[in-house]
């Protein structure tokens, strides 16, 4: 299997989750996680609610570093791409940014249409074509994945169409996990030792839309660069919060029993876990052109 960033064969590291890693970028990738049709399930919904606090909080911190960089005179504009339930178009309309989504799930859309301009139900780039604005089609100031980018399969396209809908010096914003982070690790290390279980719920192996890519920095960096991409500024994100952790995990695991003292573990853990490097990977690129 080979790198579609940096090309050099990548190394199976797990045989039995078909987990490879790429020993020049970093990058990690899933050879056999497959997108299947969402369930809708009450265990998917319970999980998209115990994360909302964690999200809006990072949201909000997402907006306050974007201020720096965006235009402060004008309209502004930013598309969602995987807006889910559309709290980041929330976050984003409260400081007077005009919102644009698109979000594949019925009956997150649903949901998400009441915070934005225009939001699609579809997968991007093939189910969203922008409206027209005076005639011509509409070009955003910021592009945004909130957790969404580790999901695509083709991702090289993906990110050429966003430089095309971009504005230029129009910012992508990445928001996905981190493969340096301590959570990856213990749980990498655990796997070695055939307790694969908090492994897999990272990579989301049991979703109906698992993780296809781990990236981190150097291998975000350099796929961004390669599409023409200048990282400009990194946001500091909180990977774990009190508020919905209980049902984070119990939603996820395995029985009650292990759920719980996995929680417990978390709470009294959480002190170091906020010192020691995070799970979350947020990175602000500019788009580049030749004539610069």
């Amino acid at each position: 299997m080979d790198c579609f960033i940096c090309h050099h064969d990548m190394q199976c590291i797990d045989a039995k989750n078909q987990m490879f890693r790429c020993g020049s970028c970093g990058l990690y990738a899933a050879g056999t996680n497959t997108y299947r049709n969402p369930g809708n399930t009450a265990a998917e919904q319970a999980l998209m609610d115990s994360l909302e606090p964690l999200r809006r909080e990072n949201y909000r911190d997402i907006m306050d570093c974007l201020k720096r960089h965006l235009p402060q005179e004008g309209e502004v504009r930013g598309l969602d791409i995987g807006c889910a339930r559309g709290w980041f178009l929330q976050a984003a309309s409260a400081h007077g940014v005009k919102m644009d989504g698109i979000e594949p799930e019925q009956q997150f859309f649903e949901k998400a249409k009441m915070y934005g301009d225009y939001v699609v139900n579809g997968l991007f780039p093939q189910d969203f074509c922008p409206p027209e604005d005076s005639g011509v089609s509409r070009k955003y100031d910021f592009i945004i994945f909130n957790d969404v980018l580790e999901h695509i399969p083709d991702i090289e396209n993906t990110i050429q169409d966003c430089r095309e809908l971009l504005k230029p010096h129009g910012f992508l914003i990445v928001n996905c996990p981190d493969n340096a982070g301590t959570l990856f690790h213990v749980a990498k290390m655990m796997q070695v030792f055939g307790l694969d279980a908090s492994w897999r719920r990272l990579w989301q192996c049991d979703f109906y839309s698992p993780h296809l890519w781990y990236f981190g920095k150097k291998s975000l960096d350099l796929m961004m660069k390669h599409k023409q991409f200048t990282f400009v500024d990194k946001i500091s994100l909180t990977t774990m919060t009190k508020a919905g952790l209980y049902d984070r995990i119990m939603v996820s695991a395995s029985n009650k029993v292990s759920g719980f003292v996995t929680y417990i573990l978390l709470r009294l853990g959480m002190p170091i876990l906020n010192i020691l490097p995070g799970d979350i990977l947020c990175r602000v690129y500019r788009r580049e052109d030749i004539a610069d």
